[in-house]
């Protein structure tokens, strides 16, 4: 999240056009929602896996 904004206000400070930091935002947006895909993709609703309490 803090690289967000470090990264246009520092290291893309001399690209005069405006597309600079969008097209970086851009694709940290979507480099931050694949990874999150991939981190969630393995989860499973536990409750749907273990019997019921009480049963054996």
């Amino acid at each position: 999240m803090l690289a967000m904004f470090v990264v246009p206000y520092t290291l893309l400070r001399e690209v005069d056009a405006w597309y600079g930091s969008a097209l970086f935002w851009t694709v940290m947006t979507v480099a931050v929602i694949a990874v999150n895909v991939m981190v969630s993709a393995g989860w499973d609703d536990e409750y749907e896996t273990q019997p019921e309490r009480g049963q054996l």
